[in-house]
C-alpha cells in the first residue's frame, strides 16, 4: 500500500459539487458559518 487516496467511484462524483456534513445537536459554530459562506461567495 502507498497509502495514497484513490478515487473508487468516480462516476458517482458530481463534478462542481462541494459537500459539508457536519453534526452538532447545538448549532453550527460562528467560524463554521462564515467559513462556509466565504467559500459559498468564492464558488459562484
Amino acid at each position: 500500500m502507498s497509502g495514497r487516496l484513490v478515487n473508487v467511484l468516480d462516476e458517482w462524483i458530481p463534478r462542481g459539487a462541494l459537500y459539508l456534513y457536519y453534526y452538532n445537536p447545538t448549532g453550527l459554530p460562528r467560524k463554521l458559518r462564515v467559513f462556509i459562506d466565504f467559500v459559498r461567495e468564492r464558488l459562484k
